[in-house]
């Protein structure tokens, strides 16, 4: 079967409608004892526009667990030799702009880890270690190998040290409870944790290249250095040392777009017992990590990441979410996630207008080479709005609706869907 928009994909433009809307009030005055005078007065008409809005940021990928939970199976540096460690990734829609990236990471460093001696773990609440990390993507090359450099951001993150030691816990671990979850950003499970999770955002405006527009495929590499490990190993130990890449599950935590090789991560290590196929393919480069049915593990701080895997269905994987830049346009793809169709009102008459609701329809195909087959297709599924419901929109002002709880999205048909290929949808939205 063959999916179309292999490289454009299907977008949706913005579309106004005026619709009429009745302001005012209509009211009469007459006197009780069937004599005298009175006025009776009628609403004015305003018009209404209503005005699609651009999406504030469009979700490429997403493997990050939401909410936060106290902490996450993770991958150590330090503890695995890595100096890159990373993933290959199709993105739910291509040729967008770069607008953030987040990484989850795991901090297991106490607020004391310099202590001469190894008390209980003890850390103030709030307090941080300063770390450089950097992001790297990459063009995918033949074969699955890394192919062109397309960017990189570098950040000073400040890291949570771990909460201190419960001694509800049995090894020295932090109890998750309410007022711990609230202090640190996390979700309270009443549990025992020995790394804390955290996410770390590397802003698109940032990267070595502005205005990165991103393939529909890409490898990423995340990096940072340790005592003994990373580009430039610092030779000092440091808090560093037991900070680690966060891991979800794959495909239980990828929510938005998919893993290229499902069971197989990148990665750069020294040593080969971290790599899946024992070091087979080579150690010291960054490179995609996969034995025959995958490979992943339930990893620790001192576990490489390819032990034997979960289940036969069910890999780690980084926890990482890729964001675009907001524009004119949504943009979908065959079996994809849906996209919101948000939208504004605008009521410039100079009376309030009545809105009970607002619908919306796919009215118009352009750009492709049978737009009314693309039209009739059936392949396009969409939520109306869920408000905005019986409001009063008043005189001179726009009101955004955003989230609307509308949304559009493109079946996966199963069958060749070229017929909208580079498509332009015209929506008309209703008010009533």
């Amino acid at each position: 079967m063959k999916r179309f928009m292999s490289k454009k994909l299907l977008v949706v433009g913005v579309a106004v409608v005026l619709v009429l809307g009745i302001g005012g009030a209509a009211f009469a005055y007459f006197t009780t004892t069937g004599t005298g005078t009175g006025n009776a007065y009628t609403g004015a008409g305003s018009t209404v526009s209503i005005t699609q809005l651009p999406p504030k940021s469009a979700v490429l990928y997403d493997s990050v667990v939401s909410p936060l939970p106290g902490s996450l199976p993770s991958y150590g540096f330090e503890s695995d030799s890595v100096t890159e460690f990373g993933n290959e990734i199709n993105l739910a829609s291509p040729g967008q702009e770069l607008s953030s990236v987040v990484v989850t990471m795991e901090s297991w460093t106490c607020g004391n880890w310099a202590a001469a001696s190894s008390p209980p773990c003890t850390s103030t609440p709030g307090s941080s270690y300063s770390v450089p990390i950097t992001l790297y993507i990459y063009n995918v090359g033949a074969g699955n190998t890394v192919g062109s450099f397309i960017a990189s951001d570098t950040q000073s993150f400040n890291i949570p040290f771990r909460p201190s030691a419960n001694a509800s816990c049995p090894s020295g671990e932090w109890y998750d409870n309410t007022a711990t979850a609230l202090a640190y950003g996390v979700t309270a499970d009443n549990k025992c944790h020995s790394g804390l999770a955290t996410n770390i955002t590397f802003d698109g405006s940032a990267f070595s290249t502005p205005n990165i527009t991103l393939p529909g495929s890409v490898i990423y590499g995340i990096a940072f250095n340790t005592t003994d490990y990373g580009l430039a190993p610092t030779h000092v130990p440091g808090p560093y040392d037991s900070l680690n890449v966060a891991l979800s599950q794959d495909p239980t935590n990828v929510t938005v777009g998919s893993d290229s090789i499902v069971g197989g991560d990148w990665l750069n290590s020294s040593n080969a017992s971290s790599y899946c196929d024992g070091g087979v393919g080579g150690t010291g480069a960054f490179r995609l990590d996969a034995a025959a049915g995958g490979c992943s593990s339930s990893p620790s701080s001192n576990d490489a990441i390819n032990s034997p895997a979960p289940s036969a269905t069910t890999y780690y994987i980084p926890a990482v979410q890729f964001n675009g830049l907001a524009s004119g346009y949504i943009y979908l793809m065959p079996g994809g996630p849906a996209q919101a169709i948000d939208f504004s009102i605008t009521n410039a008459g100079g009376s309030p207008a009545y809105v009970q609701g607002v619908t919306f329809a796919i009215t118009s195909v352009s750009g492709t080479t049978d737009n009314a087959a693309c039209l009739a297709s059936g392949w396009f599924t969409l939520v109306q709005p869920s408000i905005p419901v019986g409001v009063n929109i008043p005189a001179n002002t726009t009101v955004d609706y955003q989230p609307s709880g509308g949304a559009i999205a493109l079946i996966e048909s199963g069958t060749n869907q070229d017929i909208c290929e580079n498509a332009t949808l015209g929506l008309t939205f209703t008010s009533s």
